[in-house]
C-alpha cells in the first residue's frame, strides 16, 4: 500500500534559487514507521527518493527530477523526550532549530553550539555539517548522541557510538545519501545567556590579534568586506549578567530592515554594476561595522536575522593557518579587482570524527566566500577554490563548491568509508541523485 502523498502544483526551490524542479511525489510523514512505509513504496516503484527540509542548502543534494519522489520531515518536528539526569533529548529530526531552541528554553536547557540560520530543520543541518564558532566547540553535529536512520531496505537502525560506530559517524552527516533521519537524540546543557561584543579594526592590526581573540573567547569570528579597510570582531561568551537585548523597534529595524531590504539591495546593486561594488561594499561597511554589545539567551546570539538572498562558497582550512589565508584570500581579492559584493566570514571549530566532514581530524578555520549574482560568483568562485586548495581547504558539502567528480576521495579523509558503507546499504540507488553522483564519481 502506498502512503497518502500530494502531487505538487508547483516547483521546490532551494532558498538560493541555486536549483529547482518539480517532483513527481511529495510524503510528509508524521513517524519513523510511516517513513519506512514511503522508502518500501518508492523501492517497489523503481523511484528515486530525496529527504528535504528547510532547502537551506545551495548545492544539489535535495534536487531531483520529474521523476524523483520527495520526502519532506516538516510533520516530524516534536520534542519526544527530555532526560534532565543523562542532559540528553530526543527530538523528531524534522524539527526546525529556531522551534528545538524555544522547546528547550522552556525545559531550562540549551544546545552549547549552533551555526547561523535557525529556520533549518535539524537533520538538514546536521547532515550538512552545520557548524558555528569556537575553538572548543565541533558541529552541530558532534552533539548527536544516538540516531534513528531508515535504510534503502525500509529498515530502521538505532546508531550510537556504541552501537555500529562506523555507520554513526557516517551518518551523523551523511548528505541524505545512507537513509532517511527521522529521530535524534542530543546533549544538551542548561540554559545560558551570552554576552556578544562587537569591535572594529584595521584589518592589519585585527590579523595580528585573532590568535588572542581565539585564546579568550569561547565563540569568536570575523568579517571582512572587501575594499573595506577595517574588519568586525564578534565575541560571544557566557555571562550571568542582565539581559541586553534590542528592543522591538530596533530589532525589526536590524534583522528585517537592513538585513533583508537594504542588503538585498546593495547585493543587487553590486551585481548589476561590478565597478561600483567597492564603493557599495564601504556603504554596507558604514551601516553594519559598529561597536555593539547585547546580552541574551544563548540562540538569540548565535543565530542572526535570515539575510537577502544570496550564494554561498565554504572551505575548511587548518586552523593554524587562517590568517595566512585570510591575508592571501585579500590579495586576491582586491589585487585582481574581483567584484566580490558580499561579506567574507571567518568562523573556527574543533575536530571531528564525522566521515564527510571537513573538519575530520584537524581544527579548522571556515573561510566562507559569500557574494550575489552569477554574474560575480562565476569569476570569483573558482579562484577562490583554487586559493582553499593551497591551504589544504576542504569544502562544505551544504554550500556551492569545486570539486570534481570523485575529487572527494582526494580531499576527504573518510570519503572511501563512506563510498563503501553508502553502496552497501543502498545497492541499487535509491537515495541517488545527480549531484551525488557527480560527487562520489559515479
Amino acid at each position: 500500500m502506498t502512503p497518502e502523498f500530494d502531487v505538487p502544483e508547483s516547483d521546490l526551490e532551494s532558498w538560493g534559487r541555486t536549483w529547482r524542479y518539480r517532483p513527481s511525489r511529495v510524503f510528509t510523514p508524521r513517524s519513523t514507521e510511516e517513513v519506512e512505509q514511503v522508502v518500501a513504496a518508492a523501492a517497489e516503484a523503481g523511484a528515486r527518493l530525496r529527504p528535504i527540509g528547510s532547502l537551506h542548502s545551495w548545492t544539489g543534494l535535495c534536487a531531483g527530477d520529474g521523476e524523483t519522489w520527495v520526502c519532506s520531515l516538516e510533520r516530524m518536528n516534536r520534542l519526544i523526550e527530555v532526560d534532565r539526569p543523562r542532559m540528553r533529548v530526543r527530538v523528531q529530526a524534522g524539527i526546525r532549530l529556531q522551534d528545538l531552541n524555544d522547546a528547550l528554553d522552556h525545559h531550562g536547557l540549551a544546545l552549547e553550539i549552533l551555526g547561523s540560520i535557525g529556520a533549518q530543520t535539524l537533520a538538514g543541518a546536521t547532515s550538512t555539517n552545520t557548524h558555528g564558532t569556537g575553538r572548543g566547540f565541533g558541529a552541530l553535529a558532534t552533539l548527536i548522541e544516538a540516531m534513528s536512520l531508515v535504510t534503502a531496505d525500509a529498515v530502521t537502525h538505532e546508531l550510537s557510538s556504541e552501537r555500529n560506530a562506523d555507520l554513526f559517524d557516517a551518518a551523523r552527516q551523511g548528505l541524505g545519501a545512507l537513509g532517511i533521519v527521522t529521530e535524534v537524540t542530543l546533549r544538551v546543557v542548561p540554559a545560558f545567556l551570552l554576552e556578544e561584543k562587537n569591535a572594529v579594526l584595521p584589518f592589519d592590526e585585527a590579523m595580528a590579534f585573532v590568535e588572542r581573540e581565539l585564546e579568550h573567547n569561547a565563540h569568536f569570528k570575523l568579517y571582512y568586506w572587501p575594499y573595506v579597510p577595517n574588519v568586525k570582531f564578534f565575541r560571544f561568551n557566557r555571562t550571568r549578567r542582565a539581559i541586553r537585548e534590542r528592543t522591538g523597534l530596533v530589532r525589526w529595524i536590524h534583522d528585517r530592515l537592513l538585513f533583508w531590504y537594504v542588503l538585498g539591495a546593495l547585493l543587487r546593486l553590486g551585481a548589476r554594476f561590478p565597478t561600483q561594488v567597492p564603493r557599495i561594499n564601504r556603504f554596507a561597511a558604514w551601516v553594519s561595522f559598529r561597536r555593539e554589545r547585547f546580552v541574551e539567551r544563548s540562540d538569540r546570539i548565535f543565530n542572526i536575522p535570515m539575510p537577502a538572498r544570496h550564494d554561498e562558497s565554504e572551505y575548511a582550512i587548518p586552523a593554524a593557518r587562517a590568517v595566512e589565508a585570510l591575508k592571501a584570500l585579500r590579495a586576491l581579492i582586491e589585487g585582481r579587482k574581483l567584484p566580490v559584493n558580499f561579506v567574507v566570514e571567518v568562523r573556527f571549530s574543533a575536530a571531528d570524527a564525522h566521515l564527510m566532514s571537513p573538519g575530520n581530524g584537524r581544527d579548522s578555520c571556515w573561510i566562507g566566500a559569500y557574494a550575489a549574482g552569477e554574474s560575480i560568483t562565476r569569476v570569483y568562485y573558482p579562484e577562490f577554490w583554487a586559493l582553499m586548495r593551497e591551504f589544504g581547504g576542504r569544502p562544505h558539502l551544504g554550500k556551492t563548491h569545486g570539486l570534481n567528480p570523485g575529487e572527494v576521495f582526494d580531499v576527504f579523509p573518510g570519503a572511501r568509508r563512506f563510498d563503501a558503507l553508502r553502496k552497501r546499504l543502498d545497492p541499487k540507488g535509491l537515495f541517488e541523485n545527480e549531484h551525488l553522483r557527480r560527487l562520489f564519481g559515479g
